[in-house]
């Protein structure tokens, strides 16, 4: 729309300025076009000059001051500033804000209200939230506080999942952070293991052949620790190709595992 009204702008204001110069062409003192050279010939230079005038000024458009002078020169382009701010305005604002809140140190609680701030890039701020908690999380002393951590990250992994329910890299990190929670918690570990299993699987199902989701998938079965689960991850990982690309990467842990359940 604003290209639109630009362009119709444009071509309206050089229409009247073709118009114009029609007024005043260097030919001036020759008859107009179409009339007989004779009459030209004969008639004097001034009225020749004051007829074309005549004619001009019954052709030419409203005098300044009519409402469609109003319109082209102060109206239309006050509607097109107008239109240019507000867009600029609408399409800046968020990320401003979103930049500000990023520099700005603040609460825990006006860190989580500032995720959203950017609604474009909200489930990729919400998903390094996760992923920070993850990370942090067993570093932290008090078992209450760990606990509004993992609540925290939880309600806004549930808000990014919903938005953005197909997106693989948003499975792998809340499948890594509630294996992370059951290690923090461990009174809860058999609720946070099953919850990963739940991302683990449909990771799989959005990128059955890709090596992060695989990898995640072996991980999720040690995370388990049921030997047949996890002998079951490392082949379909060793079936998939990815063995030549990172030789041996589970092999201890599998004997480990194997050694463990005999």
């Amino acid at each position: 729309l604003l290209l639109i009204m630009m362009m119709a702008y444009t071509a309206a204001g050089e229409a009247r300025v073709a118009f114009r110069a029609r007024e005043h062409m260097p030919g001036d003192i020759l008859a107009s076009a179409g009339a007989p050279a004779v009459m030209a010939a004969a008639e004097p230079a001034g009225e020749s000059r004051r007829r074309r005038r005549q004619s001009h000024a019954a052709e030419s458009p409203p005098a300044a001051g009519s409402w469609r002078d109003i319109w082209v020169r102060i109206l239309a382009p006050a509607a097109i500033a107008t239109v240019l701010i507000l867009s600029l305005v609408s399409t800046q604002l968020q990320p401003w804000r979103s930049a500000r809140a990023v520099i700005q140190p603040g609460t825990a609680d006006e860190l989580i209200a500032d995720l959203g701030i950017f609604t474009q890039l909200s489930t990729l701020t919400r998903s390094q939230f996760v992923e920070s908690i993850a990370v942090e999380v067993t570093v932290v002393e008090s078992i209450e506080e760990r606990e509004a951590l993992i609540k925290a990250a939880e309600k806004e992994a549930l808000t990014a999942t919903d938005a953005e329910p197909e997106t693989l890299s948003l499975r792998l990190v809340i499948a890594a952070f509630y294996r992370t929670a059951a290690d923090a918690l461990p009174e809860r570990r058999a609720e946070f293991i099953e919850k990963a299993r739940e991302h683990t699987d449909r990771a799989i199902e959005i990128a059955p052949h890709v090596f992060e989701s695989l990898r995640n998938d072996v991980e999720q079965a040690f995370a388990e620790g049921e030997i047949a689960t996890i002998e079951a991850a490392v082949a379909r990982w060793r079936d998939a190709g990815w063995r030549g690309n990172a030789p041996g990467l589970f092999d201890e842990r599998l004997q480990q595992a194997q050694a463990a359940t005999r």
